[in-house]
């Protein structure tokens, strides 16, 4: 097709030079003509037209000179429709190009199976979208192709048309409207369409949909990148394998939270194939589910209550591996998607049921930190600003379970109201001793509290909790998300502060300089006692 094209183009461009021949022959037979007019001037014949000799010779030699100028114009015309072919082929070669990098950077698009149909299928579903996509804009740089090549070929008649000789006594003008103007907007047309980004590679999908890359994420980090001065730490996960690792979190599989089954207004149930680990971050990935009853198929798994239950998510703690009293704890994390109202993102911590004042107290008797949560776009529990993230703690303030009594801080007030949580990772953390809780995102102190603002600071151990739950909060809509929303965690880690050792030679050094002192003091002593002792006895010899 390319060849049959270069073939008509070149018999074009013949014809074009045979028509300028042609007229190049009817402006020479024009300036004959005026030559014979200037002899019958001199011999006192006068010409049909009613014009004088001379002024016949003039009109004549301005419609030559007209039609030579309205050629040039056109040609350039051609010239500029021919560019702006050749750019469209190009942006058609690079749109190709990027396409063929795309299918050898991520060929699991192409060959991926797994078992799960379901999995498989959406898989599937996005390789073709990608595919249409590439079609798409295949297929409109091709039609802009064609019309710059109608545009050509009316430039061309456009030529052969203006190169005819005119009529003498008819005024030669040529259309502003056509050949270079058309030409221009084609051109930016073609702008419009090749200057827009390029749409981003998808994402490398591991077995189950999850991603295999997170953007942002870190892995393999060093020991020295985990230290902070003055701090211990004690406790911490990476994220770097390719699984969960069950000797530091327990995965759950129920309808909510141990003991909070009613709290929220929470839609969705806990399945541990929802929890992923890869690409140096772990996955808790939320989205709706095909039956409401999915999770009695979940060993172990027990249904709240008799509502049901369309979403499905992921719940991992460490009640059963870890707990500290005091310390700090930082969490880097990047949020779901907050377009999405109900979603209820949380990073927070419950006190140990074995080793709580009171022990196994209800909630929230024993006390709940809260080192993040958000509620997307949604209004959130009651007093909860849409789009916001807060951290809090919740206490019981007549010591009665279920009596509530929040303490509570909502930002990005001090992070620029333009904070976004969900496109970038943020370090949440809280630092807590036997005095306040103080509460940080990105190391900007978000709240303090102390004795102050609560009537007591927890001072028993609590383990660490990480979910993604769906409320509506009240508002039914919040309820009609219809895609996978995912909540990365890069990295926790747990610090103790530091105790400050004292050397053994300043001990060695102390104990010299105390053990001096008191033998100062006794001999000090005994020189006292011994004088007072003569002077007692030289009274009694008088």
């Amino acid at each position: 097709g390319t060849d049959d094209e270069a073939a008509a183009e070149a018999d074009n461009a013949s014809g074009v030079d045979n028509e300028a021949e042609e007229d190049s022959a009817t402006a020479t037979g024009t300036v004959e003509s005026a030559g014979e007019s200037e002899v019958e001037a001199q011999t006192g014949v006068s010409d049909e037209s009613g014009l004088s000799p001379t002024e016949d010779v003039a009109a004549a030699e301005a419609a030559a000179t007209a039609a030579a100028d309205t050629d040039v114009d056109n040609s350039a015309g051609a010239t500029s429709a021919a560019a702006a072919i050749a750019e469209a082929d190009a942006s058609i070669a690079r749109i190709k190009a990027d396409a063929a990098a795309l299918d050898a950077a991520f060929p699991e698009l192409r060959g991926f199976s797994d078992d799960d149909s379901l999995r498989r299928k959406d898989v599937a579903d996005a390789e073709a979208a990608a595919l249409f996509q590439k079609r798409a804009e295949e297929e409109q740089l091709t039609a802009m192709k064609e019309e710059l090549a109608d545009d050509a070929a009316d430039a061309e008649a456009g030529t052969h048309t203006a190169l005819d000789t005119p009529s003498r006594g008819t005024d030669v003008t040529s259309d502003p409207a056509s050949g270079p103007a058309s030409d221009s907007s084609s051109k930016a047309l073609i702008d419009l369409l090749t200057r827009r980004d390029p749409p981003p590679p998808p994402e490398q999908r591991a077995a189950g949909g999850f991603p295999l890359i997170v953007i942002g994420a870190t892995s393999q980090v060093s020991d020295e990148a985990t230290r902070l001065a003055g701090w211990e730490l004690t406790w911490h996960d990476e994220f770097d394998g390719d699984s969960l690792r069950a000797d530091k979190w327990t995965p759950r599989a129920n309808a909510s939270a141990p003991g909070l089954e009613y709290a929220g207004g929470q839609q969705q149930w806990y399945d541990p194939r929802e929890c992923h680990v890869a690409g140096g971050a772990l996955a808790l990935r939320t989205r709706r589910t095909g039956q409401s009853g999915d999770f009695f198929s979940v060993p172990g798994a027990k249904r709240a209550s008799a509502s049901e239950y369309p979403f499905v998510s992921c719940w991992v703690d460490t009640e059963r591996t870890f707990t500290q009293t005091y310390g700090r704890v930082e969490i880097r994390a990047k949020l779901p998607d907050h377009g999405c109202p109900g979603v209820w993102p949380q990073h927070w911590m419950l006190p140990h049921p074995d080793t709580s004042v009171p022990r196994r107290a209800c909630w929230p008797l024993g006390g709940e930190i809260d080192i993040m949560q958000s509620f997307g776009r949604g209004r959130g529990g009651p007093g909860a600003r849409a789009g916001t993230v807060e951290s809090g703690y919740h206490f019981a303030p007549k010591g009665e379970c279920g009596v509530d009594g929040l303490a509570r801080q909502q930002f990005p007030a001090e992070l620029g109201e333009r904070a976004d949580f969900h496109t970038d990772f943020h370090v949440y953390a809280v630092e807590w001793d036997k005095e306040s809780l103080t509460y940080f995102v990105d190391g900007v102190v978000t709240m303090e509290l102390s004795s102050f603002h609560v009537p007591i600071i927890p001072r028993w151990p609590f383990y660490l909790i990480l979910n993604t739950a769906v409320s509506p909060f009240g508002l039914p809509e919040a309820l009609e998300c219809d895609y996978d929303l995912y909540h990365y965690v890069d990295y926790i880690r747990v610090y103790r502060r530091q105790v400050k050792e004292v050397h053994s030679e300043v001990w060695w050094f102390l104990s010299l300089a105390v053990g001096g002192l008191l033998l100062a003091l006794g001999l000090a002593a005994c020189v006292v006692m011994r004088q007072a002792a003569l002077e007692e006895e030289g009274e009694e010899g008088r």
